[in-house]
């Protein structure tokens, strides 16, 4: 398993692993999904939907076709959520699979599967089945990404005040702040332009401190060439 993957399917694993009763119905042969079944995966959808595009904007990615085309690519099309539902033993937990496409039947699963953690009122996983899941796929897209992880923080720092400064001004100033909380940390980056009120660009996730940074800062400087992160005319 990749390194990077295991902080999103060990805890979520373990929840499932520690309810072993933990079984749906799947639909019957042409039937569809049981009423109750059909509301916990529009449920569960909801969140699912909600989430991911706060996350787009919460990653700065402001086109709304770039944000349809990223939830066609990483989340309707079933494939991401495929694997990692199968890492995580979720398609075990139905005693008939809800269809009979695999992505299909993966999506229909994680759904509910978010409705469970919702009525469970754990936050955490909801996160870690939501926004980790998108921003760990979303910066694979990136290949890369895997070669400029190399860099050093104040290299990465340097080369993004330049990129900026092109478009916000020699007077512009980046600004960082994070938090951590036992096994997770946030880390954002802010840009004070001359005279005018300090924005965010980016608040970031992770396990810990200086990946998630670089992770950011990556982010950052992809986007730059990609034409955002510029000011507003």
């Amino acid at each position: 398993m990749a390194r990077k993957l295991k902080h999103i399917v060990f805890p979520l694993k373990a929840f499932l692993d520690t309810r072993r009763t933990f079984k749906l119905p799947g639909a019957q042969e042409g039937a569809g999904l049981s009423p109750l079944l059909e509301i916990r995966k529009r449920r569960g959808e909801a969140l699912l939907v909600e989430a991911f595009f706060n996350f787009m904007e919460a990653a700065n990615v402001a086109d709304p076709s770039r944000q349809l085309e990223l939830w066609d690519t990483l989340i309707s099309k079933g494939g991401y959520i495929l694997d990692l539902a199968q890492r995580i033993g979720l398609m075990n937990c139905f005693t008939t699979l809800p269809t009979k496409k695999p992505e299909q039947a993966a999506y229909v699963a994680w759904c509910i599967f978010l409705d469970s953690l919702r009525r469970e009122n754990d936050t955490n996983l909801k996160n870690i089945a939501t926004k980790s899941l998108f921003k760990h796929y979303f910066i694979g897209l990136y290949p890369e990404k895997n070669i400029k992880k190399k860099e050093n923080l104040l290299t990465l720092r340097r080369r993004l005040e330049g990129k900026l400064r092109r478009h916000w001004g020699l007077n512009m100033e980046l600004k960082e702040s994070f938090t951590t909380e036992n096994d997770s940390c946030e880390f954002s980056i802010r840009i004070k332009p001359y005279e005018e009120p300090q924005q965010t660009l980016i608040t970031h996730t992770g396990t810990r401190l200086k990946p998630t940074k670089i992770e950011a800062y990556n982010f950052l400087l992809k986007g730059i060439s990609e034409g955002m992160y510029r000011p507003e005319k």
